[in-house]
């Protein structure tokens, strides 16, 4: 689960840095699986992998953390541990590569404040004995992989700078390349890196979704492929292989071209890497590009997605309906960029917080355009919408905030500022870490038609916000995230419509980040958090249970956004990581999944008749299922 990084051996083995299950993987380069060993430290626990290298002796290196401390451990190909020392406690993500020449170990470290990160490579002998510090005179932020070409440069991705930095084997700088954004030669939160016989650099190009080529200079050569969802790892095999790691779909990918030639034979390890499954004889083919809206995304967790049916909620023959989908991205009437929040009035409206846009669209409940109105704040530039909910007098409940960053940095959690990792989320609060915001935020009531009735002002915090409505008594319910001490803390304020506060809830209970929430029929309060929980507290805020692990299997969640219920008290949520919405009962028992073929599903609604809405992040879309 979660395969963050990879190396190839001399004779050919594939050594994956499986993360969420504590192991490393073998394979061989036609994507057969050979062996397993999981990286448990005596009386420390088992151990993430974060980074795996090889060294000149054919052993591994890898880096990683426990609950309680981090490590750099040498281990046999079998697995078998020959050492290891201590790191710096920054529970943060490292990289790892050898300098096979001089025998040195080399490690990326990020420390400092949570919004000013300084980042350095670290150079060891294999006994653990500290040789020197690289990196410190070139503001390096967040580096995140590491490698040692052939000729001793080291090379070093910046997740928060988007380059390369590139220094002689005694550390001194030589000359950086890449720079935010899409266009050749740029690079968007790069992750793995490598070289190639030749000399070529290749970089995952995580935020743009590609696998790039550089000669030795750092001039841009081409793209290898731009087929991938979240490329994190790369590494060259002896015959010019290249294998990526890609953390969100769960995979391992081999090119068995020479990366200097159009990349046209491909193999796809998939499914390998979730927790507990079976690890099958033979790999699979890629899957294709994702079409736009009619077509089918490959599921993170395929194996547990299910068939769709009822299991007895209302009989046990199969579902019969047409889904309607509309939208696309756009500004047009009808069209949406990035839709987060979504409601539904009794009279069948279905109301969408256009996020990019800086509005809200109302449709139908057969998704026909009915009007729109910007949520622009007076006095205010940039205020764009997170999360919509209806009180009872119908009128509209709109959390907004100024200054968010466009989509393509900030879609979270997220999701979000494109997150450093996507894969683990009990590090999410490093996702958006080092993204420099000023977030303003407002709680504004529209009536139906967009005119402003009130609002008041709420925190920064640089996180964002879900909003609910507690019909019975009036209460506004907004959820908010501040980081304290490098640890995410949530709650939930409930305001009255005056902006008064009332009472926070959730702040004993662990609650880290609640995105979205809802108040079901009884009163009760339930909020998603992204670190995999639903949290559930009674009307008066008393903690009653939480629900959900990180995971793809039933009744696990990853990275969860929206959150509704049904008339029978059935909790529906935006399973947004594992890309499909899911239904548990009113204790949050697992029912089924409702949809596994969402790309980014968001924001969740129910409509008067049953009918469930859902917002698609990704494919700036809006799914209304007339049952399901």
């Amino acid at each position: 689960m979660y395969p963050s990084n990879v190396t190839v051996s001399d004779e050919g083995e594939i050594f994956v840095a499986d993360r969420g299950n504590h192991r490393i993987q073998v394979f061989t380069l036609q994507g057969e699986f050979v062996r397993l060993s999981p990286t448990v430290v005596s009386g420390k626990g088992m151990m993430d992998p974060h980074d795996v290298a090889m060294d000149g002796e054919g052993n591994l290196w890898v880096v990683g953390y426990t609950k309680f401390d981090e490590f750099a451990i040498q281990y046999t190909k079998q697995g078998r541990m020959l050492r290891k020392f201590n790191l710096l406690k920054t529970w943060e993500n490292r990289g790892v590569a050898v300098d096979t020449r001089r025998n040195h170990i080399l490690i990326t470290q990020i420390t400092g404040d949570w919004n000013k990160p300084n980042g350095e490579v670290l150079v060891f002998r294999p006994d653990g004995t500290f040789v020197r510090t690289v990196g410190q005179q070139q503001d390096m932020k967040v580096p995140w992989n590491i490698s040692v070409d052939e000729e001793g440069n080291i090379l070093v991705s910046d997740w928060i700078k988007h380059c390369i930095f590139v220094y002689n084997e005694d550390g001194q700088f030589l000359f950086q390349f890449g720079g935010e954004g899409k266009v050749e030669g740029q690079l968007k939160h790069p992750h793995g890196i490598c070289t190639d016989q030749a000399g070529n650099i290749i970089v995952a190009d995580w935020g743009n979704r590609r696998v790039e080529m550089f000669d030795k200079t750092g001039r841009f050569l081409k793209h290898i492929t731009k087929n991938i969802r979240w490329p994190h790892g790369v590494a060259m095999a002896t015959h010019g292989q290249l294998v990526v790691a890609d953390v969100t779909n769960q995979t391992v990918s081999i090119f068995h071209n020479s990366c200097c030639e159009v990349l046209q034979q491909q193999t796809t390890l998939s499914g390998e890497f979730l927790p507990s499954a079976p690890i099958p004889a033979a790999s699979a083919p890629i899957p294709a590009a994702p079409a736009p809206i009619p077509a089918t995304p490959v599921p993170i967790c395929a194996e547990a997605m299910g068939t769709g049916h009822h299991h007895g909620i209302q009989g046990q023959e199969e579902p019969k309906f047409q889904r309607v989908t509309f939208g696309g991205k756009g500004s047009g009437k009808g069209q949406f960029r990035c839709p987060r929040g979504v409601a539904v009035s009794d009279e069948g409206e279905i109301f969408v917080a256009d996020g990019g846009n800086q509005r809200i669209q109302v449709f139908t409940l057969q998704g026909t355009f009915v009007r729109q109105f910007p949520t622009i704040v007076p006095g205010e530039e940039d205020t764009k919408p997170h999360d919509v909910a209806i009180d009872g007098e119908g009128n509209l409940w709109v959390v907004v905030v100024r200054d968010i960053e466009d989509s393509d940095k900030f879609a979270v959690s997220g999701e979000e500022k494109l997150k450093p990792d996507d894969v683990v989320m009990d590090r999410v609060v490093r996702d958006l870490w080092g993204v420099e915001t000023d977030f303003v935020g407002f709680a504004v009531q529209y009536n139906k038609h967009g005119r402003m009735l009130k609002k008041f002002d709420l925190q920064k915090t640089g996180w964002d916000r879900g909003v609910a409505v507690d019909t019975r008594r009036n209460h506004i319910l907004i959820t908010q995230s501040k980081p304290e001490n490098w640890t995410l803390h949530g709650e939930v304020l409930v305001f009255s419509p005056d902006g008064v506060l009332v009472r926070t809830v959730g702040q004993q209970k662990g609650m880290m980040h609640p995105g979205y929430i809802t108040v079901d029929g009884k009163g009760k309060i339930l909020a998603s958090d992204v670190y995999n929980r639903v949290h559930v507290y009674n009307e008066d805020g008393e903690f009653l249970f939480q629900f959900g692990s990180r995971g793809c299997g039933e009744g696990q969640l990853y990275s969860p956004r929206g959150i509704c219920t049904d008339r029978a008290g059935n909790i529906i949520v935006a399973d947004r990581g594992n890309n499909r919405v899911e239904m548990f009962d009113k204790t949050g028992k697992f029912l089924k999944h409702i949809t596994t073929d969402m790309e980014r599903p968001w924001a969740v609604a129910m409509g008067p008749q049953g009918q469930l809405v859902v917002t698609d992040y990704e494919k700036h879309t809006v799914t209304i299922f007339p049952s399901y």
